[in-house]
């Protein structure tokens, strides 16, 4: 039962960590607080900075099935420069 539970630990801690290491292999090579990165995506940062810092992407959602002029929905997503 014990041993159980430590496999069950181990499988859920290496998915999270080859989930995360897909996740940073995703960024481009880039100069430090030039990326915002989020929990999900990462955007160019508007302004750069310092990396660590706080920033936002913008998330535009588009919804072709609202209206005859695709209308689009902004919503900005908090992240920190890297």
């Amino acid at each position: 039962m014990m041993i159980k539970h430590l496999v069950r630990i181990l499988v859920i801690l290496v998915m999270g960590f080859a989930t995360s290491q897909f996740a940073a292999a995703q960024v481009p090579p880039h100069m430090p607080g030039t990326i915002c990165l989020t929990p999900q995506f990462w955007c160019w940062a508007e302004k750069p900075g310092t990396p660590g810092t706080r920033c936002t992407c913008k998330l535009v959602i588009s919804d072709p099935g609202t209206s005859s002029d695709n209308e689009e929905k902004v919503r900005y997503v908090e992240g920190v420069l890297g």
